[in-house]
């Protein structure tokens, strides 16, 4: 996964995300987390998502990837299953998370607090993207079922 800066790489093995520079491959941080499913940049490359499944619920934590710090963790997110896609809208104001039962999560990215839960739809979510102006979620799980949800505010 690369920031959308192109400045970091950042991927997951085990209990452990590693963050590299790009340029020259240095080795910025190793996130010690649980089990990590899906990892996610914001926009401005500053905050690294990292959804993470253990003891039968999900969580996203929220890391600082310069510095390889733990920020915040939002829990209580109503996932089951665990977590098969992960997306920052282009402001950073939300977050979503798809699962592999099919539901769908909507975070603030703020307060980390889920603002709207769809589904479980019973097949994992490949495929998550905002709309240009942030009012529309598409969705799309394995059996290529694409979904629209409005955002509401």
């Amino acid at each position: 996964m690369l920031d959308p800066g192109g400045r970091w790489a950042a991927f997951a093995h085990d209990r452990t995300v590693e963050v590299h520079t790009v340029d020259d491959r240095h080795r910025l941080a190793a996130l010690t987390t649980s089990p990590a499913t899906r990892l996610a940049f914001s926009p401005d490359g500053q905050t690294l998502a990292v959804a993470a499944f253990t003891g039968g619920a999900a969580v996203v934590e929220l890391w600082d990837p310069a510095a390889g710090t733990l920020t915040a963790t939002a829990g209580d997110l109503g996932h089951t299953a665990r977590i098969t896609s992960l997306l920052y809208d282009q402001r950073a104001a939300l977050i979503a998370s798809g699962d592999a039962n099919g539901r769908v999560v909507l975070l603030d990215a703020r307060t980390r607090r889920r603002i709207a839960t769809t589904g479980p739809t019973g097949a994992p979510i490949q495929a998550l993207a905002f709309s240009p102006d942030g009012g529309w979620l598409a969705t799309g799980d394995s059996r290529g079922m694409i979904r629209l949800h409005p955002i509401r505010r």
